[in-house]
């Protein structure tokens, strides 16, 4: 055999080598690498397409974008193989198929002539593709199992027999108190970490698990590197196959066992609280039953303790029918929430009477509360006698200011004659007036005196009306002004050209002012000064009023606006006054959404009053001219006056008749009746409180009489509360007013 046989026989003992090699192989010649060989597995490959004699690019084009000719290209421009592992390849493995996603393990190998130039490449590949989706779907299933452990509320740990910690979520690192780097480093291990104590318990647990048994979880505490402590609820498995490998699962149970020690404490805490009976206590389930009961409760509710025990005590049957609702509402609220708000209501007591309690509740659990009961019986009896008292009070006030207005009455009409008399006696002049000022002095105590009882009981209701301040302001002067005269006073006042514009009740607002002013002048030695002025601030108006009196003492300063409170009650100085025009002041001020404020350097220093009220909302300039209203000459009205007390309707009748009107008097209702037939007056001026028929009787049947509706009934009377108005507008009367009756008034009404 020659060389050239020697030779041709090896390549072709390689070609059959080539062919039968189970892993793909191909051998690629020239710049564009075509396929000059390929064997069976690469043809299986590719999807058996004919691809020798072809370049790469045309024979297999899916890959040629994929990288690997620029691959190819630089094996053969280097002279050195690439290897490539786990590489993804998209193949059409069929003339009809979708691009499929192989994974190869490959080398390119170049192949050199005699004088080491390339000369082509060797591709040898291995489809490894089912290890590949092995090895990935492995990866995503710890991944997955990582996850898990990471996500699991509860500390996960893979641990060797000795105690060593493999593998460790953040919740467990974080119960036994351990970094991540420290994890890393070696330093978790679950039997050093466990106190002695605990040790026995551990060791049972591993004992069940040799024998095959699946134990329980237990209880046990974990010491951290800071030397606290931690409580843990724990179970652990071996791993099959892992010979005495384990997983084990902790729960931080920490705040449950101090939620249990507190409740502890709060149990024993409420053992005491049972056991000194200063509350009624009572342990009860949702249908009413009552489990236990100190004594307390049961000298509430009448029942003994023997009677307890037997069942016989039952907060739903001890209800009354009215306080049903409420009780099932505090059931709903109970059974939502696990309390319920306090609430107020009634007892039967074991004798058939009542107690008033006041009783809060809260679950233990799903079927027992722990109500606290307060015995209200002292209470509800002091807020009975506070309204009694309050009753009386304001029927004493009502009466006193009755019979104080009814002698004032004929004092003001005799008072309104003699000063119609116009006589030129100086000293009747002089007493008219001081009578004058007195009667006025009494009628605005009675007046404050009642204005504080109404406030106090929330029965005033203000006249809202868009007011000027300037206005109200001049109408307080013109009524302070006689008293400030009187005493010599310098009097200055300031105020805007441009007035400021309110809401409010003006006869209000003015009460406010009158009363500070009259102290002002009250309060300051004869001659002394007195400024007032108005300015605005913002959105507020201030009122500032100085004196320089005899000041308020600084410890005084902070009760000066209670009610009967006075500045000076032992001073030298001798002024009248009740103590409640500052309490009426402020309690009105506040009523229109101002306050009132006070400021004394103390004795000897003055005084000065702020008043601060919020303007209205568009204030403006307030028109102050009035127009004189003049409709011809009036004509003399025809007036029936019906009083029992004679002073009173007599010396009206009087001054009605020096006004200009024809009038008659009567002293009972029946007479008032006969005198109404026969003289037909246009308006009839009738007391209320008159013996026999009283004055509503009267204006009832004057009402119902042929001339009824022409008549104008008005109630003169000394009885002067909101609802003493409102029933004499239900008898028929068109006006009331109380006694006195203001001389300005009554000449509006008769001319």
């Amino acid at each position: 055999m020659t060389l050239q046989d020697g030779s041709a026989h090896e390549l072709e003992r390689l070609r059959e080598m080539f062919q039968q090699a189970p892993g793909a192989m191909a051998i690629l010649r020239g710049p564009t690498h075509v396929f000059e060989l390929v064997n069976p597995a690469y043809s299986q490959l590719i999807g058996y397409r004919d691809v020798i004699g072809k370049a790469l690019a045309d024979a297999l084009p899916e890959v040629s974008e994929q990288g690997f000719i620029a691959v190819l290209n630089r094996v053969r421009a280097t002279g050195e193989a690439h290897v490539g592992r786990g590489v993804a390849v998209l193949l059409q493995r069929s003339p009809s198929a979708t691009l499929e996603q192989r994974f190869l393990d490959f080398v390119y190998q170049p192949l050199k002539d005699i004088s080491g130039q390339v000369t082509g490449i060797f591709v040898a590949a291995t489809d490894v593709t089912d290890r590949k989706l092995a090895e990935e779907a492995l990866q995503r299933s710890e991944t997955r199992f990582r996850q898990l452990i990471e996500a699991s509320p509860a500390g996960v740990a893979i641990s060797e027999r000795d105690g060593t910690v493999i593998l460790a979520n953040d919740e467990l690192l974080r119960i036994m108190g351990y970094t991540r780097a420290e994890f890393e480093r070696g330093a978790v291990d679950w039997q050093r970490a466990t106190p002695p104590e605990y040790l026995h318990l551990d060791l049972h647990h591993m004992e069940q698990l040799r024998n095959g048994g699946l134990p329980s979880a237990f209880e046990k505490e974990f010491v951290r590197p800071d030397g606290s402590r931690v409580s843990v609820l724990i179970v652990a498995r071996f791993i099959p196959g892992e010979g005495e490998r384990m997983v084990a699962f902790a729960l931080d149970i920490t705040q449950r066992k101090q939620a249990e020690e507190s409740l502890r404490a709060t149990e024993r805490r409420l053992s005491r609280i049972f056991e000194t009976n200063l509350l009624g206590l009572l342990y009860f389930g949702i249908d009413g039953h009552v489990f236990d009961a100190n004594d307390e409760l049961l000298r509430i509710i009448g029942y003994s303790r023997e009677e307890l025990r037997e069942g016989k005590v039952d907060w739903s049957r001890m209800t009354p029918e009215e306080f049903k609702a409420q009780d099932h509402r505090a059931v709903q609220e109970l059974r939502r929430t696990g309390v319920h708000a306090p609430i107020e209501k009634q007892y039967l007591r074991k004798d058939g009477s009542r107690v008033w309690i006041l009783v809060g509740s809260a679950m233990i659990d799903v079927a027992m509360g722990i109500g606290f009961v307060l015995d209200l019986s002292g209470v509800k009896e002091a807020e009975d006698a506070l309204r009694e008292a309050d009753r009386r009070k304001d029927e004493f006030l009502a009466t006193l200011s009755h019979e104080l207005r009814n002698p004032l009455a004929p004092i003001r009409s005799a008072l309104e004659l003699l000063k119609r008399s116009h006589s030129p006696e100086p000293t009747l002049q002089s007493a008219t007036g001081i009578i004058d000022r007195q009667i006025h002095h009494m009628v605005r105590l009675v007046d404050d005196l009642l204005d504080v009882s109404r406030i106090t009981l929330g029965q005033v209701n203000l006249r809202q009306e868009n007011v000027s301040l300037n206005a109200v302001l001049n109408d307080a002067i013109e009524t302070a002004r006689p008293a400030i005269e009187a005493a010599e006073h310098r009097f200055t006042v300031n105020l805007p050209t441009q007035p400021l514009e309110l809401a409010g009740d003006p006869t209000r607002l003015s009460q406010v002012f009158q009363n500070i002013l009259n102290n002002a002048a009250k309060y300051t030695p004869p001659g002394g000064a007195i400024d007032l002025a108005l300015e605005r601030e913002g959105q507020h108006a201030r009122v500032r009023i100085r004196d320089t009196g005899i000041g308020i003492p600084v410890e005084l300063q902070t009760r000066i606006f209670e009610l009967f409170t006075r500045a000076h009650p032992s001073e030298k100085m001798k002024t009248s006054g009740l103590g409640i025009g500052l309490s009426l002041a402020k309690k009105l001020v506040e009523l229109h959404g101002g306050q009132i404020e006070v400021r004394s350097e103390g004795l000897g220093t003055g005084s000065e009053f702020v008043v601060t009220l919020p303007l209205a909302a568009a204030s403006h300039a307030v028109e102050a001219t009035r127009e004189a209203a003049t409709s011809g000459e009036s004509t003399a009205k025809r007036v029936l006056v019906v009083d029992d007390n004679r002073d009173a309707a007599e010396s009206l009748g009087m001054l009605i008749e020096v006004m200009g009107s024809e009038v008659r008097v009567t002293f009972d209702g029946a007479k008032a009746l006969e005198v109404a037939k026969e003289f037909a007056p246009d308006i009839v001026l009738l007391d209320i409180g008159m013996p026999g028929m009283d004055g509503y009787e009267v204006a009832r049947r004057l009402r119902s009489s042929e001339r009824g509706s022409e008549m104008t009934l008005v109630a003169l009377t000394g009885w002067g509360q909101k609802e003493d108005k409102q029933i004499a507008f239900e008898a028929g009367f068109d006006k009331h007013f109380t006694k006195p009756i203001d001389p300005n008034a009554l000449t509006e009404l008769v001319q």
